[in-house]
């Protein structure tokens, strides 16, 4: 079975579905920035970081309980595919490393954190360099970009996509921007997400399958099956 890493968000949650998923995803963090993202793929591959100091990510910080060994060394070593959500350009920094966003929004977990952390918006030039260095690190591996739930042509999201897109392009690197997709062969994309959610970020049980088959036609591309 194709062994996939998902550095991304429950919106790749049906590739449970099919695929086998290293543990990255549910054991260590969900990553939503493109800095908090190298910093986990620099984490899983070059272990580089005190144990205390894996308190930045969103699994240890749920369990209020730092990884005081690093059981996600060969995780993306092991991996056929490596699919990646960069989703928002807003950044969230605590002693030079950048953390998950709940250490910072979520009043459960910031009691002894949120006035400690800075936050703010990367810039055009701080993304791409990123992903450069992220595809430097990947170099050896099958890579996927995915971009956010964007239905407007205007604002942040857009930008970003439309940033990470010309990147891949540019770079020979394959990148699905999901509504685009789901818009040839759904009529309605509004009938696919989570009724209740009123910023456009959560699939409900049919996006998510639907999602699953861009996912698997990409899977299949990037593998030339």
């Amino acid at each position: 079975m194709t062994k996939i890493t998902i550095l991304g968000s429950c919106r790749q949650d049906s590739l449970y579905n099919k695929y086998d998923i290293t543990c990255i995803k549910n054991g260590l963090s969900y990553p939503h920035y493109s800095k908090e993202v190298l910093q986990v793929i620099k984490y899983c591959i070059n272990d580089n970081l005190k144990p205390d100091e894996t308190m930045i990510f969103r699994t240890p910080i749920l369990r209020n309980s730092p990884y005081k060994t690093n059981i996600f060394l060969h995780e993306i070593e092991k991996s056929d595919v490596i699919i990646i959500e960069i989703a928002s350009k807003k950044y969230y920094k605590y002693n030079n490393l950048y953390v998950h966003h709940i250490l910072y929004d979520d009043n459960k977990y910031n009691t002894n954190y949120k006035t400690k952390i800075e936050t703010g918006i990367l810039t055009h030039d701080e993304i791409i360099q990123d992903l450069h260095e992220i595809s430097i690190l990947l170099k050896n591996k099958k890579v996927i970009f995915v971009g956010h739930l964007v239905t407007k042509e205007v604002g942040d999201r857009y930008d970003l996509l439309c940033l990470i897109k010309s990147y891949c392009k540019d770079n020979n690197l394959l990148f699905i921007d999901p509504i685009s997709e789901l818009k040839l062969t759904n009529d309605n994309v509004n009938e696919l997400i989570n009724n209740t959610d009123k910023c456009f970020a959560h699939y409900n049980n049919i996006g998510h399958s639907e999602i699953l088959k861009i996912y698997e036609k990409y899977i299949n591309q990037v593998l030339c099956l």
